[in-house]
């Protein structure tokens, strides 16, 4: 098999049946940096998205045999995606009630740019990446699957095991909200009126 012609599905099925590392670690290429964009924006705290990504791909290894090739494969490998997302959300929130008031909380990194960057970087760029980043982190997630991964509502919705139609409404309520926030801005108006 050429790896470099294989789909993700050909590449999976001869790791999984054949237990061909070389198609392992082909897909391995292709998805890592993706997944660990995807990692931080969901989560924005950048040491635990490359810990995060590690145990996406331990447990694509893991898991690689249960593939069924009736499904796409993005649809089976973002739910994998979501799963280690949300063993780690349940994990971060028992810790956090933990750590008493008076104790320290750990540095989470942040990934806003430098004051030059800020300076650099487009008003309206701003505006928009800040009002996703005030969604709760289960709206985010459908917005990064629908936007920055380009997935489907179908597959989205086989992802979080929902209807298509109840994706594309929440998709649609959410572009709602983020265009309510930039009116509330003033971007919105400023934009007009170039």
């Amino acid at each position: 098999m050429k790896l470099d012609s294989a789909t993700d599905s050909e590449l999976l099925i001869a790791f999984g049946r054949r237990r061909d590392l070389t198609a392992y670690e082909a897909l391995v290429a292709r998805w890592d940096h993706r997944v660990l964009a995807f990692l931080v924006k969901s989560t924005s705290d950048f040491e635990a998205s490359q810990d995060l990504r590690q145990e996406v791909f331990v447990r694509l290894f893991r898991y690689a045999g249960t593939y069924k090739p009736e499904f796409a494969f993005t649809t089976w490998f973002f739910r994998i995606v979501r799963n280690v997302l949300s063993t780690w959300r349940t994990k971060e929130s028992k810790r956090l009630r933990l750590i008493d008031r008076d104790t320290e909380l750990p540095r989470i990194v942040d990934l806003r740019p430098t004051p030059r960057a800020s300076a650099e970087e487009s008003e309206s760029f701003r505006v928009v990446r800040d009002a996703i980043e005030r969604l709760a982190p289960d709206e985010r997630e459908v917005m990064l699957l629908r936007f920055e991964m380009g997935l489907s509502y179908r597959e989205i919705g086989e992802i979080q095991e929902t209807p298509e139609t109840t994706v594309k409404s929440r998709v649609y309520k959410l572009l709602g909200i983020l265009k309510e926030s930039l009116t509330d801005s003033g971007f919105a108006r400023e934009a007009m009126e170039r």
